[in-house]
C-alpha cells in the first residue's frame, strides 16, 4: 500500500499525480491522506486504478460518510481509524470524572462492563490457553503463584 499526505503540502492534484505513479511502479493500493471534499474522494476512486483505502476520523479533514456510501463510491478498505480510541478515551474520562466528583463508580456502572463481560471480549480464556500452550512452566507458575485457572481469572 502507497500512502500519501501530499494533499496537506503540496494539494490534492499534486496527491493524485503521486497515487498515479505509485499505481505505475506497481502499488496495488492506494491511501490519499486527508481527502476533503466528496469530489475528492469520488475523483480518486476514478482516476486511480487500484483499490482505494479510506479512513473517517472524526473532526478530520476527510468528510465522515457511511462505510456504504464509501464502498458505493469505490473504496476498497474503509477505516474507522480513531473512532474506537476516541470513544474509549471519552468513556475513561467521564467516568474517572464521576469517581473525582462524588468518590465511587456506582452511578455509572450500568455503562460499564462487568469484569466477566470484560474477559469475554478480550477473550481472555483464548489468550490463557495459548499462556499454558506456549509458555514454560516456570513461568506460568510465576505469573499465576500457584492461582487455580478460573474463567475471567
Amino acid at each position: 500500500m502507497y500512502r500519501t499526505d501530499a494533499i496537506h503540502a503540496t494539494g490534492f492534484e499534486d496527491a493524485l499525480d503521486r497515487a498515479k505513479a505509485a499505481v505505475a511502479a506497481g502499488v496495488d493500493m492506494i491511501f490519499i491522506e486527508a481527502l476533503e471534499t466528496r469530489e475528492q474522494m469520488e475523483r480518486a476512486v476514478r482516476e486511480v486504478n487500484v483499490p482505494l483505502m479510506l479512513n473517517l476520523i472524526e473532526g478530520g479533514k476527510t468528510p465522515l460518510v457511511p462505510v456504504s456510501e464509501a464502498e458505493a463510491m469505490g473504496f476498497k478498505l474503509v477505516v474507522p481509524a480513531l473512532s474506537a480510541l476516541f470513544s474509549a478515551a471519552r468513556g475513561m474520562y467521564d467516568v474517572m470524572s464521576r469517581i473525582r466528583a462524588e468518590g465511587v463508580s456506582d452511578a455509572y456502572r450500568d455503562r460499564l462492563f462487568t469484569f466477566s463481560e470484560f474477559t469475554e471480549v478480550v477473550r481472555l480464556d483464548e489468550i490463557r490457553e495459548m499462556e499454558e500452550k506456549y509458555l514454560p512452566r516456570a513461568v506460568l507458575e510465576d505469573k499465576y503463584r500457584g492461582k487455580k485457572k478460573h474463567r475471567g481469572q
